[in-house]
């Protein structure tokens, strides 16, 4: 029998610091009274425009230290935010990478959903919500058994299709792009 089925068992699992892909999966049909697939999903984005952001967003107050600062703060927030929002609020999401100006989560693919608003929602909080600084994400669901690197291919594409938008700022999730 598969461990990850029994909420009690799983849990001990989650506690040892270890989980498949299958116990990450099995997520959603235990939230869901068994009524939902057990797939997972790839979440990536980051920051719209970076490179004008840094060129042109500080006009003549450019500096060294106005450019390290800025880019220390967007660091801050994917490294040390993000962090602690997905150990406090999203436990099940496992973070692949998250620094400079990007992210790349895995984890069960209602909760990435969930995450990738949740995120984005609070980097509008955290730009003092500034409309010329947001980011784009891209969402692709995979089976427990699929490969990773075939999601993570999909998902940067889902990414491109979300910064496609007139203005960017959008998510693309089951091959949409929409603004967030």
């Amino acid at each position: 029998s598969n461990p990850c089925d029994n909420a009690q068992e799983r849990e001990a699992i989650n506690r040892s610091g270890a989980i498949t892909f299958q116990c990450m999966a099995a997520v959603t049909p235990m939230n869901n009274a068994g009524k939902a697939v057990d797939h997972l999903a790839v979440v990536k984005g980051d920051v719209d425009d970076l490179g004008y952001l840094f060129s042109e967003g500080l006009g003549d107050k450019l500096s060294i230290s106005r450019y390290v600062y800025f880019s220390r703060m967007l660091n801050l927030f994917f490294t040390d935010y993000l962090k602690d929002l997905l150990k406090n609020k999203f436990p099940d999401i496992y973070t692949v990478y998250a620094g400079g100006d990007d992210f790349l989560l895995l984890g069960p693919w209602e909760q990435a959903i969930r995450v990738a608003s949740e995120i984005r929602k609070s980097f509008q909080v955290f730009t003092g919500c500034n409309p010329h600084i947001h980011l784009s994400a891209g969402i692709e669901l995979f089976k427990p058994r699929q490969p990773v690197m075939a999601a993570v291919t999909k998902t940067d594409e889902a990414l491109e299709k979300s910064k496609m938008l007139s203005r960017k700022n959008g998510v693309c999730v089951f091959g949409r792009a929409a603004p967030w």
